[in-house]
């Protein structure tokens, strides 16, 4: 696993001080399937209704599409609310528009909401939302592709069996691990780099 930070797949790109309420107003969405239409208007209502109790609005792109990111955020702003979902529909929530805007000024987040975005709506204060984003650390497993901090290598010796059994030899040596087995456990032949510092991490090492 390697140690990444927020910052790496959530970007907070905007920050909305809430202005006075304007006259609620309704929005109708396009013509789509009654459930359909329901879970759109329950979204924007969510979201509305969350504009109107608290301070402030950010938006954030989730660039790894992890949902276990979303959970360790939801966990940490458990007071605030955070909101992923389909990106015309929250702009409508918010307003595409000076005149749709739900809040003076909303409208300015909307060409912001593209692609995995969300919303992140809460009373903390900017200074403290983007100390957070700047050293929050979450340890997880690197996904092919990404860059990695510092060089894995799996020393020589034999492997945990209850991690590796011996029924993985053949597919360990297809991932490129000079493998053998030993008095029925695997062993490592040989130490093997796995990943090296500022490289992309390979396909057969992020397995």
């Amino acid at each position: 696993s390697t140690q990444s930070t927020w910052g790496h797949f959530l970007s907070v790109y905007f920050f909305f001080a809430m202005p006075k309420a304007k006259k609620e107003k309704k929005v109708v969405l396009t013509k789509v399937k009654p459930r359909r239409q329901e879970r759109k208007e329950q979204l924007v209502e969510k979201i509305r209704g969350a504009v109107d109790a608290h301070q402030h609005v950010y938006t954030f792109v989730d660039e790894q599409a992890r949902g276990a990111d979303l959970k360790f955020l939801r966990a940490d702003f458990r007071e605030s609310v955070v909101v992923l979902g389909a990106n015309k529909v929250m702009q409508v929530a918010l307003g595409r528009t000076p005149e749709e805007a739900h809040l003076e000024g909303l409208h300015k987040l909307a060409p912001l909401l593209q692609g995995a975005a969300g919303l992140l709506v809460t009373d903390r204060p900017k200074p403290a939302v983007k100390q957070y984003f700047a050293q929050c650390r979450r340890p997880e497993f690197a996904a092919p592709g990404e860059v990695v901090p510092e060089t894995v290598v799996l020393p020589a010796g034999p492997l945990d069996p209850k991690r590796f059994p011996v029924s993985m030899d053949a597919y360990l040596r297809k991932l490129g691990l000079n493998t053998s087995v030993a008095k029925g456990t695997l062993e490592l032949s040989a130490p093997h780099e796995v990943c090296a510092a500022g490289q992309p991490v390979t396909p057969e090492a992020a397995h």
